[in-house]
């Protein structure tokens, strides 16, 4: 395995083979039409695809819930409540967090298995369909780039906060340097 996932997780589906019936997902009951090993592997690709997403949608929801109060915080008392340090920092956990998912691994991606047997490929797709894999990757984006807003909107607010800093800074300059050419020599 490459990169495997910290824990289990587990989903409960039940399958029946029945030469007299079409491929069917029905209540996490899937209808084989028959015993094919090849069927069942070409499957196992999207109940392995949504596993890892379980695990990059918990992953997702952590981020979020340990920076809930950000927010909270800043509509409360106006004020980030970050230093620029501490902000960068959550922006780098942001940004792995979402390449892992973007860039690591390739839920977007039908697998390279079915270059090969591209007769099963609609065994896949049909279970995919069924595990929300798609709406599932959408929603978790969208969370992350809601998030990223966030992160994106306080740095650009701490940037703007130093940049007064600094002009304060050399309008006293400028004020000191004006008394010091006045002062009689």
């Amino acid at each position: 395995m490459i990169d495997p996932i910290d824990g289990t997780v587990s989903e409960q589906f039940s399958f029946e083979t029945d030469p007299e019936k079409e491929f069917r997902v029905h209540n996490d009951l899937l209808t084989l039409p028959s015993d094919d090993a090849m069927i069942r592997l070409s499957l196992s690709h999207a109940f392995a695809q949504s596993a890892k997403l379980s695990f990059f949608e918990d992953r997702a929801q952590t981020v979020i819930q340990k920076n809930s109060y950000i927010s909270k915080q800043l509509a409360a008392t106006g004020k980030i409540p970050l230093t620029p340090r501490n902000l960068a920092k959550l922006r780098g956990v942001l940004f792995d967090t979402s390449s892992d998912i973007s860039l690591h691994f390739n839920l977007l991606d039908t697998p390279d298995f079915f270059w090969n047997y591209p007769e099963l490929e609609d065994y896949y797709l049909r279970l995919s369909k069924y595990l929300d894999l798609q709406p599932r990757i959408s929603i978790l984006n969208h969370k992350l780039s809601t998030i990223h807003e966030l992160l994106a909107m306080l740095a650009t607010e701490q940037h703007h906060k130093h940049a007064a800093f600094l002009e304060w800074i050399i309008i006293v300059l400028i004020a000191i340097d004006i008394v010091v050419y006045l002062l009689p020599k």
